[in-house]
């Protein structure tokens, strides 16, 4: 990263990105005695918000792992790291609000 060093996350932790094919999430249910599993994949707005500072206040509030980050952080590099995310967002949204989507797993089987 720019402004500070972070160890890359453990792939095989539990979160929000550990189930990211398909085929993941329908082998755990088939493994926890699930039959007759479909799993289905659709896009999705995760967040929203007004402009690039607004989106960071709001990333900052709700991302799990980066709220102790930045409070562990001097004042000076978490204000590097804002002004650099509201720059980096506020390219990739010239226009409009600022949105973040991803792909959306959903599952279900039949136990029994």
């Amino acid at each position: 990263m720019r402004h500070i060093e972070v160890p890359p996350p453990d792939p095989s932790a539990p979160g929000p990105f550990a189930l990211h094919t398909p085929e993941m999430l329908t082998n755990i249910l088939e493994a926890a005695g699930f039959t007759s599993v479909e799993t289905v994949a659709f896009e999705t707005s995760v967040l929203e918000a007004e402009n690039p500072a607004a989106y960071w206040d709001l990333i900052c509030e709700v991302a799990g792992p980066l709220v102790p980050l930045m409070a562990s952080l001097p004042i000076e590099v978490r204000q590097a790291i804002r002004d650099d995310a509201i720059k980096t967002y506020g390219e990739l949204s010239p226009d409009g609000p600022v949105k973040l989507g991803g792909e959306c797993l959903v599952a279900a089987g039949t136990k029994g």
